[in-house]
């Protein structure tokens, strides 16, 4: 084996060997030469004539000879006997000089009258140096190959990528930003700042990019993906030249150790390094090969948005907005996936895809390398796609066995992973599966039994529950030190993609798997945030099976109550820890629902409601938002769905109808008898009141005629439009809201509702007129416009409706109800505001409040919002309070304050102290006041105390003292020390 051809030319001895090097070198200049024929001495070792020419037009001789000028006398000799004048081209092994060759030229132009051409050895080498010759050097005179070329054109690059990328022709898209900062980077002439890089995932269009703005600056030579770097590499690279040495996938070089000689090197002080490298990387790179001390710039490229993945659609002329739709979805702002999918349409000629799993399928198998008859690469793509992210192949490796032809070794595996990234099917590092819609296709086509790449389902949830820290009896791995609130946060993810390709496939008998799995995480005496981490993870898998709710719901109701989680922390109130458990576990079954969807059976609205129900006793009373948390699927779903109206209004009204209907039969079987499950202790203690609570927050959602909705086209871009719509002017939407407040009216006869707890709930009843008119009054969401008229009208008649079922009950409701009811009929524009304009109007509540005597005088405590000036209602209401407080007795002043409500708030924050004082001004024995107080709160009771201890303001806590001593007051002019003694044991600590 020689090292250069030079070296196997001078030791050929085979003639005919180096007749064929020579026909091959000097074919390039003569295309026509061909060998003779082995018969015979013709005086020719090789000739060229025209196709079907007579005559000779060149003629060849070779020489091997060391005396080479007797071999081409003799040549002479012969072509003249066979009287030939065509040229003569003499190739030898040797060497001369140019004054020899010159005047053999001259002897046989003048004796033998030929043009002859002499090819020394130094000529004949040439050639078979070259890439186009080389491999003559190598195939005829044994030549050791030559190393591959390490570093190659940008041109050459981009066609040998464009073979297996897709898209590295096509034109750049919304990379005009990074274009600028990465050519300004690289005009940076400040040495200290040679080596830039460009950072983002596979597939987004690093290398395209680094390409694209360097050969707008100067040169470029690229090393390739994989290629080693050492001193010797920048052989080729030329000297005080400005270039730009692209390193494609720095991050995954085996050796860069030849960078810092040539930062070093003054002669290559023009060049300069452009790294491309996976987010995170770059650091690690320049620290790991001694170049940190060059490093510049560092340009990040991030996902295309969706206007940038619409233009590049429409750039390869593919306007199908479907398409365009579901490539912009399917690519995730990943340019490589986009061009993939292109392809895949346009090769196909087909643009209707009937699901974006469909062409994922087609995208994936052209990415995936054809030459792996043993499928390792779809095996890592499945075991990555079960767990979600990984950092190296080691972590794959537990999933082999699991998943076929999966290879054990974590090496192995490791390469396999950079090999999908490089194909844009995976992000690295971490590593994983992209687009994320790419992982349940995978798995679904590995649930397939005939598939060469098979999912062992049982044996895939013994490994991510054992990963996750957890064992399939709800207990923790101790030596794992994780517990079940932890270890569902790293199992639900991956339960979520094996239900997801469970559905995909109608594949019951995994989804029954999974949900198995998920019953077998409870803990036999599951606390709180145990209860709710299984519940989160049942939302992960309801998908594939939606009986799940059910199950829980039954096993729920069961073990009722529930003990508290632990608290991290010493301290707190065990109440408030213990509500929020409540609260959060609600939102999770909450969360639950929505994904199953209302029309499973059994319905999710009626275990929903339910939940709350259990819930409901320890819950705040005046807290409504943690019962609404719990339902707030059914207010989803009572909502628009995310499609343009008005074509799916039919669905969503006839979604409202089946949710009203789930609600009242709920109420009806719930009002007659608790779930047969629940202990009869627990069964007692949820009344009426609860049942009232939980169907008020049910019913919320079906009072508001606006539902919201979601859409966009390809062109919006990154915009996604939210609109609101209002139900159509048809008989439905009356007719439904008609229906929901006949269910609340029995409401307002409940007994539990006049007093005490139920007191907030009555409030809430009456006060929905007001409520309902207040919601056709407000303009339209994210457009401003108001309400359609027909729904103004609707909310208006059932606001109606719903007063005069309240008039119908007046002399039974509380005296602070009826107040609430009246402040109802007021506003807003165009409403009345006066109860003497409303009943005027017709108005039934109006009409009774004004006959109602006592509602009149707690007015004046209490007067009714206005929307007089504020200044002008203080100083009136003030007026109007006095004289009543001066000239009521005590008794009739407390009975009059009892009924007042203790939450006081707008203008009358003034006039209930003006009346109070004169109250307490004016009665003269105060220890009835001071009795009263110390018993419970009541409105008013600070300026009732202020204004019976003395005349004077407060100083300090104390009163000044009256000049006339009063019963039940110190000399000092203070309650007594047995009325102070009670207020304090009742919360009411007074100062001394």
């Amino acid at each position: 084996m020689y090292e250069t051809a030079r070296t196997a030319l001078q030791e050929l001895e085979n003639d005919q060997d180096f007749e064929r090097v020579a026909l091959h070198v000097l074919r390039v200049r003569f295309p026509q030469l061909r060998i003779t024929s082995s018969t015979g001495d013709l005086g020719r070792d090789a000739f060229g004539r025209p196709l079907f020419g007579e005559n000779d037009q060149v003629v060849l001789w070779a020489s091997l000879q060391q005396r080479w000028t007797d071999k081409l006398k003799s040549e002479l000799v012969k072509n003249a006997k066979h009287s030939r004048r065509a040229k003569a081209i003499y190739v030898m092994n040797r060497s001369t000089n140019e004054i020899t060759k010159e005047r053999w030229r001259q002897k046989a132009r003048t004796e033998y009258g030929v043009e002859m051409e002499i090819v020394t050895l130094a000529e004949l080498v040439t050639e078979p140096e070259t890439d186009g010759l080389r491999w003559v050097a190598e195939l005829e005179l044994g030549v050791r190959p030559r190393a591959p070329r390490r570093l190659s054109t940008w041109a050459q690059y981009i066609d040998a990528l464009s073979v297996s990328v897709p898209g590295m022709t096509a034109p750049l898209v919304g990379r005009e930003a990074e274009m600028q900062a990465l050519r300004a980077a690289l005009a940076d002439r400040n040495p200290a700042a040679r080596v830039v890089v460009v950072e983002g995932a596979g597939g987004v269009g690093k290398t395209r990019l680094a390409i694209e703005a360097s050969k707008s600056v100067s040169a470029v030579l690229v090393a390739p993906t994989g290629v080693s770097l050492d001193a010797g590499a920048f052989t080729e690279a030329p000297v005080d030249a400005p270039l730009v040495v692209l390193i494609d996938d720095a991050d995954r070089a085996p050796d860069l150790s030849g960078l810092p000689a040539l930062l070093h090197d003054g002669r290559f002080g023009r060049v300069r390094l452009v790294l491309t490298v996976r987010p995170g990387r770059h650091l690690g790179v320049l620290q790991r090969w001694n170049i940190e001390r060059w490093g510049g710039a560092v340009v990040p490229l991030r996902s295309l948005d969706r206007g940038g993945i619409d233009a590049l659609v429409t750039g390869r002329g593919i306007l199908n907005p479907a398409f365009r739709e579901t490539v912009i979805n399917l690519a995730q702002g990943n340019p490589l996936i986009a061009h993939a999918a292109c392809e895949a349409g346009l090769s196909a000629n087909r643009f209707d895809w009937p699901s974006a799993a469909d062409l994922l399928r087609v995208t994936v198998g052209r990415r995936l390398p054809a030459d792996d008859p043993a499928q390792e690469h779809r095996a890592a793509a499945v075991a990555l796609a079960v767990l979600g992210t990984v950092t190296s192949g080691e972590d794959l490796a537990v999933l082999a066995g699991a998943v076929s032809t999966l290879p054990p070794e974590p090496h192995r595996l490791s390469v396999l992973l950079d090999e999908l990234a490089d194909a844009g099917l995976a992000d690295s590092s971490p590593y994983s599966v992209r687009p994320a819609l790419l992982a349940p296709v995978l798995l679904a086509d590995a649930l397939d039994p005939p598939a060469r790449v098979r999912l062992d389902v049982d044996r895939v949830l013994q490994a991510v529950v054992r990963m996750a820290g957890l064992e399939l009896n709800g207990q923790p791995v101790t030596s794992a030190g994780r517990n079940l609130e932890f270890g569902a946060s790293r199992l639900g993810p991956q339960l979520n993609v094996l239900a997801q390709a469970a559905h995909d496939r109608a594949d019951h008998v995994v989804g029954a798997r999974l949900a198995a799995a998920v019953r077998a995480l409870l803990p036999s005496e599951a606390h709180l945030g145990e209860w709710a981490a299984v519940v989160g993870l049942a939302g992960e898998v309801a998908v594939a099976a939606p009986t799940i709710f059910a199950d829980l719901h039954e096993t729920l109701v069961k073990r009722w109550p529930p003990d508290p989680a632990p608290r991290l922390l010493d301290g707190g109130d065990p109440v408030a820890h213990y509500r929020y458990g409540l609260q959060h576990l609600g939102e999770r079954f909450a969360q639950l629902a929505h994904r199953i969807g209302p029309d499973a059976v059994p319905s999710p609205v009626s275990l929903l409601l339910d939940v709350a129900w259990l819930m409901e006793p320890a819950l705040h009373v005046e807290n409504s938002d943690r019962r609404e948390g719990v339902l707030r699927a059914i207010g989803q779903w009572c909502s628009a769905p995310a499609h343009a109206l008005p074509q799916h209004i039919d669905a969503l009204f006839e979604r409202r109808r089946e949710v009203l209907r789930v609600i009242t039969q709920w109420h009806r079987d719930r009002a007659a008898h608790p779930p047969q499950e629940l202990d009869a202790g627990e069964s007692a203690i949820r009344g009426p009141l609860s049942l009232a609570r939980v169907l008020i927050a049910a019913l919320q959602p079906l009072p508001r005629l606006t539902v919201e909705s979601t859409g966009g086209t390809p062109e919006s871009a990154s915009t996604i439009s939210l609109h609101a719509a209002v139900l159509p002017d048809r008989p439905e939407t009356l007719t439904l809201l008609r229906e929901a407040l006949t269910l609340l009216a029995p409401l307002l006869d409940e007994p539990a509702m006049r007093s005490g707890e139920g007191l907030p709930v009555l409030h809430t009843l009456v006060s929905l007129p007001g409520q309902l008119r207040g919601e056709g009054a407000r303009p339209m969401a994210f457009s401003g416009v108001p309400l359609a008229s027909h729904a103004v009208a609707v909310l208006d008649v059932a606001a109606g409706e719903f007063t005069e079922q309240i008039a119908a009950r007046w002399d039974s409701l509380p005296l602070a109800v009826r107040r609430s009811a009246a402040q109802a009929v007021l506003g807003p524009d165009p409403r009345p505001r006066s109860l003497a304009a409303a009943a005027e109007a017709g108005d039934a509540v109006a009409a009774v409040a004004l006959a109602d005597t006592r509602l009149g005088r707690l007015l004046v405590l209490q007067p009714l919002r206005s929307r007089a000036p504020w200044r002008e209602a203080l100083e009136e209401q003030q007026r109007a309070a006095q004289p009543p407080g001066s000239e009521m007795d005590l008794p009739e002043a407390l009975r009059l304050l009892e009924d007042t409500g203790p939450n006081v708030t707008g203008v009358a924050v003034s006039a209930l102290p003006a009346f109070t004082r004169a109250v307490g001004a004016a009665a003269p024995d105060p220890q009835p006041a001071f009795e009263r107080i110390a018993q419970a709160p009541m409105a008013g009771e600070d300026a009732l105390l202020a204004a019976a201890a003395g005349e004077g303001a407060a100083d300090g806590g104390r009163f000044r003292r009256p000049a006339g001593a009063r019963q039940g007051l110190d000399p000092k002019g203070l309650p007594t020390g047995q009325v102070r003694g009670t207020l304090r044991r009742h919360g009411k600590g007074w100062a001394a």
